[in-house]
């Protein structure tokens, strides 16, 4: 009979640790639900209270909202059309190599950097330079940052070995583009 008993006994302690082990579990999962559930509540709560906080806050009234519009208007109607950096990079194509790199779009208008180059130019052809720069400058929505010149040559016959002029491009985009 001990030889019944002792396997029974056996099963009964393997349902009993087995049972305990599974509340414990249950235990421990219902209290991180908890634990998440309050500091989801907690979170909320925070934004709600940061929410109203930015709301009071006189950057969002209508007046502050209306010279920001003004602002977006007047940097849209002063930036080229769509078209403009092809156009003025035709005009200079057969001696200059231009370059715009990568643009950032906000507010209707794409911004940015462009690099004009002319490579082993002789003196003498410093007028047409200032044409180019002339030319550049009188274009809407694109304005000089820097002109970079690196001269060699001798005492007798002096060139430039570069001339870079670097640029800020701005085109209208979006369904605004025509309008200024």
């Amino acid at each position: 009979m001990s030889t019944l008993i002792r396997p029974v006994r056996a099963w009964a302690l393997a349902a009993f640790l087995g049972t305990g082990f599974t509340a414990a579990g249950i235990v421990l999962f219902h209290r991180e639900r908890v634990a998440r559930a309050s500091e989801r509540l907690r979170h909320t709560l925070r934004m709600a209270e940061l929410t109203a906080t930015v709301s009071q806050l006189g950057s969002y009234d209508e007046a502050h909202l209306d010279r920001t519009r003004a602002r977006a208007r007047t940097r849209r109607a002063q930036a080229a059309a769509p078209g403009a950096w092809e156009a003025l990079r035709a005009a200079f194509e057969p001696q200059w190599s231009a370059v715009l790199g990568p643009t950032r779009s906000a507010a209707g208008v794409a911004e940015g950097e462009a690099i004009f180059r002319l490579r082993s130019v002789p003196i003498e052809e410093w007028p047409q330079i200032l044409k180019a720069l002339r030319t550049i400058e009188d274009q809407a929505g694109i304005r000089i940052l820097e002109v970079a010149v690196r001269a060699g040559g001798n005492q007798d016959h002096r060139s430039f070995d570069e001339v870079r002029i670097g640029c800020v491009v701005s085109l209208r985009t979006g369904p605004a583009a025509s309008a200024p």
